[in-house]
């Protein structure tokens, strides 16, 4: 507990305040709680509310999207169901998660969570714990004389979690993963079976089937898939990218439907006089906005964006 001694002038007077009696205090923790509370509250009920809603698809998006989808999904269904091999060895090719997947791949395609990388990588890293974790609950039952039925949910739990921190921590975040991890500990039994297995076929299969379909119809229709297939090019580095934008997608006035403005990044560097720091953060911002499910059908545009962070960006350093 500190103290501070306040002396008057030519009063010879003086005060002490006692700083730890007014922070420990009762009524003071209970403005905090009330405080935590009330902020708490306000997080649950999303006030004030954050974000934006998905973007409507134009007419050709939408064409677009379920062509992929039916396509993507009637491959890997038509090899599981009529295939010879696969329906012979009791091999499935159909998780449940592969329907999360075509959400992603064929809808949000820019969204960092449905790029390559991700796609393989959350599924494959899944499905390598979800097995692992499968033989440890088998081995922990085995080893108790327990049903293994007795630590399934424990297993299902510890399968999603681990497949969560997997992906966050090597950047290949793909929330069908999830499911993927789940599917390998609740079975069926003829999942169980097929051991490690289970990443290659269905797992590594399917992904790479319906990641194929995504590449090849949507630049069919015109719309840029993949956005990157490893790792993307910083934006820092972007300067020689000349980026369409057209005119209607832009709060400004004149111009058709059809009339195009070529942005050049050089410009946009020299005008907002932006340093790498400051990319980065625009960076970071822009792989937020797109991990929220920007559709097609809204402006994801990185220069458009980068001039908006930035202008937020500055307004948090004045």
């Amino acid at each position: 507990m500190s103290s501070h001694t306040l002396h008057g002038r030519g009063s010879g007077s003086s005060l002490t305040l006692h700083s730890g009696d007014m922070s420990s205090s009762p009524h003071s923790k209970k403005g905090e709680w009330k405080r935590g509370l009330r902020s708490y509250g306000n997080a649950v009920l999303a006030r004030p509310s954050r974000g934006i809603l998905p973007g409507t698809p134009t007419l050709k998006e939408l064409a677009a999207t379920w062509v992929a989808a039916f396509l993507g999904i009637g491959s890997i269904t038509s090899l599981h169901y009529f295939c010879d091999f696969f329906v012979e060895e009791n091999i499935p090719l159909v998780i449940a998660s592969f329907g999360a997947t075509a959400v992603l791949i064929y809808a949000t395609i820019e969204s960092p969570l449905a790029q390559p990388r991700c796609v393989m990588g959350g599924h494959v890293l899944s499905a390598l714990i979800g097995v692992s974790v499968q033989k440890v609950i088998v081995a922990l039952a085995d080893a108790t004389g327990t049903d293994v039925l007795h630590w399934r949910s424990f297993g299902c739990a510890a399968a999603v979690a681990f497949a969560i921190a997997g992906m966050q921590l090597t950047k290949t975040t793909h929330p069908p993963g999830g499911a993927t991890a789940l599917s390998a500990v609740v079975g069926p039994e003829f999942v169980w079976n097929l051991g490690y297995l289970y990443v290659v076929v269905p797992v590594a299969l399917g992904a790479a089937i319906l990641l194929s379909i995504a590449v090849i119809v949507n630049n069919l229709w015109g719309r840029q898939y993949p956005q990157y297939w490893f790792y993307p090019t910083p934006l820092s580095r972007q300067h020689d990218v000349v980026e369409e934008v057209t005119l209607s997608s832009l709060p400004s006035a004149g111009g058709g439907p059809d009339r195009r403005l070529s942005l050049d990044t050089h410009a946009l560097h020299d005008h907002y006089s932006v340093d790498n720091r400051t990319l980065e953060q625009i960076e970071r911002f822009l792989e937020h906005e797109a991990a929220i499910g920007i559709g097609d059908g809204q402006s994801t545009n990185p220069t458009h964006h980068a001039c908006h962070s930035h202008h937020h960006l500055n307004q948090d350093h004045i």
